[in-house]
Order: C-alpha cells, then sequence, then structure tokens
C-alpha cells in the first residue's frame, strides 16, 4: 500500500445499511464508499473509527476495512492493477488465512466487474469442543479503492465460501 496515498475516514464514505426482500430471501445491502455489496440474511453493522464491524444472526462475523485514494488515480492496465492487488492480497492471506487453521482455498482470483479484481482465500480449524469454525479473506480493489473484508464463522468454509463468493461476485460498484 505504500505506493498508495491511502485515506481512511468515514466522511469520505457512505456506510449504511438496508434490508431489502429479494426473491431468494431476505438481503442487507451494504453500501461502502464506492461498492456496493448484498449479504444474504439479516446482518448488524457497526462502524468503528477503523472498520466496520458486521454481524449475523447465525453468529458469521464480518471485519470491512477500505481504503480510497485521496488522489486522482492515473489509469492502470488491467494487469498492473491486478499485480498490485495479488500483492495486498498476499499478504492479507498470509496474515488471516495462512496463520490460522488449515488451507481449504489458497488465494485464487474470482470473476470481478470489468476494470475491477477480487481475490479470496479459505482456512478452517477446529474448535476445543471439536467443531470447525472457518476463515474468509476477500480483497476487491479498482484502482482507486480497496475493500479488505475477513469472515469468521461455525461450520466448515467450503460451504461458507459458496455462500460468500457470491455476495464477492456480485459486487457493485459507483465509481
Amino acid at each position: 500500500m505504500n505506493a498508495w496515498r491511502l485515506l481512511y475516514t468515514f466522511a469520505l464514505l457512505l456506510v449504511s445499511a438496508a434490508a431489502a426482500h429479494a426473491d431468494a430471501g431476505l438481503f442487507t445491502a451494504l453500501h461502502i464508499g464506492p461498492v456496493r455489496l448484498s449479504f444474504p440474511g439479516a446482518w448488524t453493522f457497526n462502524s468503528g473509527q477503523r472498520h466496520i464491524k458486521g454481524t449475523a444472526a447465525n453468529g458469521e462475523a464480518v471485519d470491512i476495512l477500505v481504503f480510497v485514494s485521496k488522489e486522482d488515480v492515473a489509469p492502470t492496465s488491467h494487469t498492473a492493477l491486478t499485480d498490485r492487488i495479488r500483492r495486498e492480497a498476499q499478504q492479507m492471506s498470509k496474515l488471516f488465512i495462512e496463520d490460522s487453521g488449515w488451507v481449504v482455498r489458497h488465494l485464487t482470483e474470482l470473476p470481478a466487474p470489468p476494470g475491477k479484481v477480487l481475490f479470496a482465500a479459505a482456512s478452517e480449524e477446529l474448535t476445543r469442543e471439536g467443531e470447525k469454525q472457518h476463515s474468509l479473506i476477500y480483497v476487491l480493489g479498482s484502482a482507486k479503492a480497496q475493500v479488505f473484508l475477513s469472515l469468521t464463522g461455525k461450520g466448515g468454509a467450503v460451504k461458507a465460501f459458496e455462500v460468500f463468493d457470491a455476495v464477492a461476485t456480485s459486487q457493485q460498484w459507483s465509481e
């Protein structure tokens, strides 16, 4: 991130959560800076000084960090953007996935809208009670913004990333 002059402030971010009914059930829409994500089910989001925390009724939790560049960003090639975001995602994967439990999904690039990139990774571990607990990360990026999502919850990682891949790949950008 040292190549970027980043700003994290909620004065620049529009954070709002609104529940809406969709054909498949209840979704909670979260608008963060230039990105809109739709989480399945009812979620509650709270913004703190450094990040946004979300919780679902089933105990699933998400921590979200958003970085938006203060300065105008020159257009970049998709390859350069992908390489830059991949380096950031590799750092996040090392911290949150590779060092916690066993890796179920190594860092993988997922489909994203034109001009955007998306990476994901997942791990799981057993609790003291012998139950599975999963950790997932998603890193969404554009030339001007990056969104880091770290999700944790009970159960296996495979089922969780099937659900949250749909959240991440349905991202909508306003830039």
